[in-house]
């Protein structure tokens, strides 16, 4: 196993990287993102202990501070500000183009959790060669519909409460700004990444069973074709919430993602390179 720390050049910036390789060609890439805030290991270090295990499976990782946060040059979002439908995407891309280039993988995979879990879905709409991407614990609605929520809070009879609360009032105003800076069209993108590869979303057993996220879950399934369908998996790990990335789940969400990445490398023929 070999491990690089890299600046990956985006623009006039530089993304702090670290690739994570088996000393062999691997069976595939996998680019892992976190969500808005945690360094490029993320809490606890999960992503540095996941591209360790993936190595050790034959599979090749890089995992990169966001423009403006950690070891990165920049501002973040470009503006100091990153919104809901400002995703990273040209970022992501890069680091998984490098990865690439870096150790000859042919194919490539995704997973975030949070914003990171938009960023690995846009990816993943966006390079043909994106064999999956793992959705976890993120919000699986459109934007658009969280602003709608937060005008009507503002306009009935919590408004003086959120109002009076600087947080909430501070959230349903990046809620509604989200949409200004113009949607983010989460629909679309599933369409696009199950055309050519496939998605595993991915919860807490307690979070699921809450209700928010399976009811969201069957609404997105419900507007995908029976094809698209057939090529999305759900995974229901034992704990409390991975929206924190505790330690609790730490041991069962590393063991998750490196078995579905060497399944979908496995079975998805690397592309002939002419």
């Amino acid at each position: 196993m070999r491990e690089f720390q890299v600046f990956v050049p985006v623009g006039q910036d530089r993304l702090a990287a670290a690739l994570t390789a088996p000393d062999e060609r691997p069976e595939g890439l996998v680019v892992l993102m976190t969500g808005m805030g945690p360094h490029r290991s993320h809490r606890f270090g999960i992503w540095a202990r996941t591209g360790r295990e993936l190595a050790r499976r034959g599979i090749a990782s890089v995992r990169f501070d966001y423009r403006g946060m950690g070891e990165s040059t920049g501002l973040l979002g470009g503006a100091g500000v990153w919104y809901m439908a400002d995703i990273p995407v040209d970022q992501a891309i890069a680091c998984a183009r490098f990865g690439m280039e870096a150790t000859g993988a042919r194919s490539v995979a995704a997973a975030g959790n949070c914003g990171g879990a938009w960023a690995a879905l846009e990816l993943g709409a966006r390079m043909p060669e994106c064999a999956g991407v793992a959705f976890i614990r993120a919000p699986i609605l459109a934007p658009v519909e969280y602003a709608t929520v937060a005008r009507k809070a503002r306009r009935s009879r919590l408004k003086r409460i959120v109002r009076s609360n600087p947080l909430l009032h501070r959230l349903a105003r990046v809620a509604i700004d989200a949409t200004s800076k113009g949607s983010l069209d989460l629909m679309a993108r599933y369409r696009a990444q199950l055309e050519h590869g496939s998605m595993m979303f991915l919860f807490c057993e307690e979070d699921y069973r809450r209700g928010y996220e399976s009811k969201s879950l069957e609404k997105v399934l419900a507007q995908l074709s029976p094809e698209h369908r057939a090529r999305c998996t759900r995974l229901i790990i034992p704990g409390r919430s991975l929206q924190e990335l505790e330690l609790s789940t730490q041991d069962d969400l590393i063991r998750t993602i490196t078995d579905w990445a060497a399944e979908l490398f496995s079975e998805r023929p690397s592309p002939i390179v002419v």
